[in-house]
C-alpha cells in the first residue's frame, strides 16, 4: 500500500470518528452502545444530511451521489431491523431522527 493512499485512509477514518463522536455527545443514551441499530440510524442520518448538502452545490459529483444512496438504503434495513424486533425503539427513533413513518 503507497503511501498516499495511507494517508487517504487515514483522513476518511477521522472524518468518521468524527461523526461518530458529534453524534454520541448529542445521543441521551449510553455512549459506549456504538454498535445499536438505533446509534447507527442516528449516524446514517447525520451522513445522510451532510451528502444530502454537498450535492446540492455540487450536482455532478456522482460518486458522492452513490454514497448518499448507498447510506439511504443501509438506513433504511436497519430501520426495517429495528421495526420487525424491536417496535418501541423503531417508534422512537424515528421520532428523534425526524423521519416520516
Amino acid at each position: 500500500m503507497s503511501t498516499a493512499s495511507k494517508k487517504t485512509k487515514e483522513k476518511g477514518t477521522k472524518k468518521e470518528e468524527v461523526k461518530m463522536k458529534e453524534v454520541k455527545e448529542n445521543s441521551n443514551r449510553n455512549r459506549d452502545i456504538t454498535g445499536s441499530a438505533y446509534f447507527q440510524v442516528k449516524v446514517f442520518t447525520k451522513k445522510i444530511q451532510e451528502l444530502a448538502l454537498h450535492l446540492k452545490k455540487y450536482p455532478h459529483d456522482y460518486s458522492s451521489k452513490r454514497g448518499l444512496l448507498r447510506a439511504v438504503v443501509r438506513r433504511r434495513k436497519m430501520l426495517d431491523y429495528l421495526r420487525f424486533n424491536q417496535p418501541d425503539e423503531y417508534s422512537r427513533v424515528l421520532k428523534e431522527v425526524g423521519l416520516k413513518k
